[in-house]
């Protein structure tokens, strides 16, 4: 028994004795054992006296902020993606192996495309006007590609 033992061994034997109506001077309704048992955490079902694994913490995730844009940088960066999608679709065209219907998907992207280029471009202001040109070019071009596919003018 060490030492720490016996002295809560004591503990309890005081408290025991105050809880029975002979209450010494130093001990007054348990506190002291309540202090004790905290300080030393001996209390039952306590993490520190079971023998169960405990879970270790995970790694907090951290916040992903989003990343602010001028609209210029936002305007260059949908032309670049819909002229690329553009080459795609001329190299699938030039493909004698690909049907029609398996360009519809892609015509339909393209489409899609054009439509967030011309609404971003409507945001940039009177200092880009030479690539609201270009954004407005790139989304016509698309735009009539698609339209081209849908009357039917490449059977």
């Amino acid at each position: 028994m060490n030492k720490i033992d016996s002295a809560i061994e004591h503990i309890s034997s005081v408290s025991k004795a105050a809880q029975s109506g002979n209450k010494p001077s130093a001990v007054t309704g348990g506190n002291f054992q309540q202090a004790l048992s905290q300080a030393f955490d001996i209390r039952e079902g306590s993490p520190m006296n079971s023998t169960a694994p405990l879970e270790a913490l995970e790694e907090i995730a951290p916040m992903h902020m989003p990343v602010i844009q001028e609209p210029s940088q936002v305007v260059n960066g949908k032309t670049n993606d819909l002229l690329d999608l553009l080459d795609h679709y001329a190299g699938q065209l030039q493909d004698t192996n690909i049907s029609l219907k398996a360009l519809s998907p892609v015509l339909e992207k393209i489409n899609h495309s054009a439509d967030g280029l011309l609404s971003a471009a409507r945001t940039l202001g009177d200092e880009d006007t030479q690539l609201q040109q270009i954004a407005n070019q790139t989304a016509l071009t698309a735009r009539n590609a698609y339209i081209q596919f849908q009357r039917g003018d490449l059977l």
